[in-house]
């Protein structure tokens, strides 16, 4: 990848005071060298010395010059700096150069040394942000906007000559100009999640400029739309697939807000007019999503695991692991357990951790025979489970004896009432399940979302349906507590659990009352809207929410763009994973669910069911803690390490990131606390 520079630096002030040149200096007498330090000299003898050893000098009040300036940043190569100074009035009306402490809101686009008010932008990320001086109890603000402007020509790619707007004339004719496929416009993605596939129908052209606009951002990339991907599926479709550096920048600048994507296409054959899509909107979360996802992949007879930003799964519990097929499993939140169906309905239970292959730690029960086993759950602390066959829910140990307080260590249902695909709620206060009047087994017909307290001592309450089945047509399945335990997930049809078309998303509240359908999640596949046939089944959550969003993943037979789809030499209809962005302040009111995203590390030719999203066990510690880095003095604190920092060999990360590892544990970086 190579990035050209384009535009100028650009340093506005607004309000009264002294205009800082944009890489040190000043145009007054009153401001700070060019080293950016401050010293007597430079203020009429009315100043102080440039350092915090003397004492502190009285003051009324506290301001910053400039109050406001604009860095934009034009080759990523090259940083930009802002020097702030801190003035202080004193009691007498004159206004003095103090050595203040200067601080900023958000280190993802740069970082300010707390002496000399030299800011530095890490080229990475843009955005506003406010910078905060402190100095005799005393604090003042300024803003600073940070705007990347990049240009990125892959190898191969055409001149952005082509597209130059003193140059060409701009049709939006959509006769002639591409169209978005995929994403769907309005989806909302993670931070962590990159490999993000654009693709669009090139509409007869060969040379295109994708651009993300946002505040604080622009990047043009210039394509031949041609990827190995792509080109296998032999559609003819214009794809680019984002890098881990270009989705940063993006990502990082827009967390929690959206970009505006265009692509413009042009005949280098037949220069002079260039065509532009209808440009779509995607949305960034404004951390990252944490956890693991383990997933069942028929294709290899096995469970499979991978976090969102992995560019491809490990295999975690298969044939190769156990000597038999691998099927129907499930995590505990915590990430620590794997229960799973191994040689056909018996329950095992793997360990999760660093320790490859899974140890396992339960095969039989303690009289030595097959737990039998279609669907089961974990409590939260892993301490007992509920293991579901032919409808009936058994509580047990972690040895695997049966304690519940029906016959034979059962939960107690009533009568003529079975209960299948449970799930223990994250706060361990209820089990939900797909209660039918048949006993079943892997499959559920008419079955109502019902759910059952726990009420200790491995005891239950009474059945509380949530959603009652109206009758065969009317089927309620596969439900799945929100890690807020307030809200269920489930799926819903007209036929079977199972391998149905119309197989759609719900929301409903552990309260009862309305229930919700995620319509924009179910219906929004690319750029058409669809009602049934896309079989969106057996949802899961991620562990956490953030920032009033929360994650669910589901398994689907919808399009992914032109790649999965009817024509493809890749095919169409494999069950694949998607996940959905959930409005937690829509909870309630309506349709909450972002249009759906497929997750990336998955290889185009599986089939994948039944995700489980879970904290990632297998995650390795932080390395010790090596100190500060070096070049702390007694004077104050050393630097702390910024976001995307290399944080390996320790040292303390800025607030409020944290010395996290990536996906494979061989590089650690500061990067965001989830809450």
């Amino acid at each position: 990848m190579r990035a050209s520079s384009m535009g100028l630096l650009v340093v506005s002030v607004i309000g009264v005071g002294t205009v800082a040149a944009a890489c040190g200096g000043s145009g007054s007498d009153s401001g700070p060298g060019p080293d950016g330090t401050t010293d007597s000299s430079v203020t009429g003898g009315d100043g102080i010395p440039g350092d915090d050893s003397g004492p502190v000098v009285p003051i009324t009040s506290l301001a910053i010059d400039p109050t406001m300036a604009t860095l934009v940043v034009t080759d990523p190569a090259t940083t930009k700096s802002q020097v702030f100074v801190a003035k202080g009035t004193q009691a007498d009306g004159s206004v003095i150069t103090v050595p203040a402490t200067f601080s900023v809101s958000n280190t993802a686009p740069g970082t300010i040394d707390p002496k000399s008010g030299t800011y530095t932008t890490s080229n990475k990320a843009g955005g506003t942000v406010t910078v905060t001086a402190t100095y005799d109890g005393k604090t003042a603000t300024a803003t600073l906007n940070v705007v990347l402007d990049y240009v990125v020509t892959p190898p191969g790619g055409p001149s952005s000559d082509l597209f130059d707007p003193a140059k060409v004339t701009v049709s939006t004719d959509p006769a002639k100009a591409p169209s978005f496929i995929y994403p769907t416009t309005g989806t909302m993605f993670p931070q962590n999640v990159y490999k993000i596939m654009l693709q669009w129908r090139r509409a007869g052209l060969s040379a295109f400029e994708v651009k993300f606009e946002g505040p604080g951002v622009t990047v043009k990339l210039y394509t031949n739309g041609t990827h190995a991907t792509c080109t296998t599926a032999a559609t003819n479709a214009g794809c680019w697939e984002a890098d881990l550096t270009t989705w940063t920048w993006i990502a990082s600048t827009l967390a929690g807000k959206s970009a505006k994507v265009t692509v413009t296409g042009a005949n280098p054959a037949a220069p002079g007019t260039v065509y532009a899509s209808k440009s779509i909107d995607m949305l960034f979360s404004k951390n990252e999503v944490p956890g693991a996802i383990y997933y069942w992949s028929t294709t290899v007879a096995g469970v499979r695991k991978a976090t969102v930003s992995d560019a491809a799964p490990t295999n975690f519990l298969t044939p190769t692991e156990t000597g038999q097929c691998v099927a129907c499993h499930t995590l505990s939140r915590n990430g620590k357990r794997l229960g799973a169906d191994v040689g056909g309905e018996k329950l095992w239970v793997a360990e999760v951790g660093p320790t490859f292959p899974p140890p396992i730690l339960l095969k039989k029960d303690p009289a030595m025979k097959d737990i039998a086993n279609s669907w089961m759950t974990f409590n939260p602390d892993t301490t007992r489970l509920v293991s579901s066959a032919k409808g009936l829910l058994t509580l047990r140990t972690e040895a695997g004896l049966a304690v519940g307080k029906g016959p034979n260590g059962t939960i107690p249902l009533g009568a003529g009432v079975f209960g299948h695909m449970p799930d223990w709620s994250p706060d361990g206060k209820f089990l939900v399940f797909s209660k039918s009047a048949s006993a079943g087994g892997r499959k559920v017909a008419a079955g109502t979302i019902s759910i059952i307290p726990f009420t200790g001592s491995d005891t239950f309450g009474s059945v509380l349906d949530l959603v009652k089945s109206t009758g065969s047509s009317d089927n309620n399945y596969f439900p799945m507590f929100a890690p807020t335990s307030d809200w269920i997930a489930y799926g819903h049809s007209t036929g079977s659990s199972e391998k149905e078309g119309d197989s759609q998303l719900r929301l409903v509240s552990v309260m009862g009352g309305m229930v919700f359908e995620l319509t924009r999640a179910n219906t929004l596949v690319n750029d058409v809207t669809v009602s049934t046939g896309v079989s969106n089944n057996q949802p899961t959550w991620a562990p956490k929410t953030e920032d009033g969003v929360m994650w669910v993943a589901f398994q689907s037979k919808r399009d992914y763009g032109a790649i999965l789809a009817p024509g493809s030499k890749w095919g169409d209809e494999k069950n694949q994973l998607w996940v959905a962005a959930i409005d937690v302040d829509k909870l309630g009111k309506g349709d909450p669910s972002y249009p759906a995203f497929r997750l990336p590390f998955q290889e185009l030719t599986e089939n994948n069911h039944r995700p489980f999203w879970a904290l990632d066990a297998t995650k390795p510690p932080p390395p010790p803690d090596g100190g500060p880095p070096d070049g702390g003095t007694d004077a104050g604190p050393p630097p702390c390490i910024p976001r995307f920092g290399d944080c390996i060999a320790g040292g303390v990360c800025c607030e409020p990131y944290t010395c996290e590892p990536s996906a494979d544990g061989t590089m650690y970086s500061c990067r965001e606390v989830i809450k």
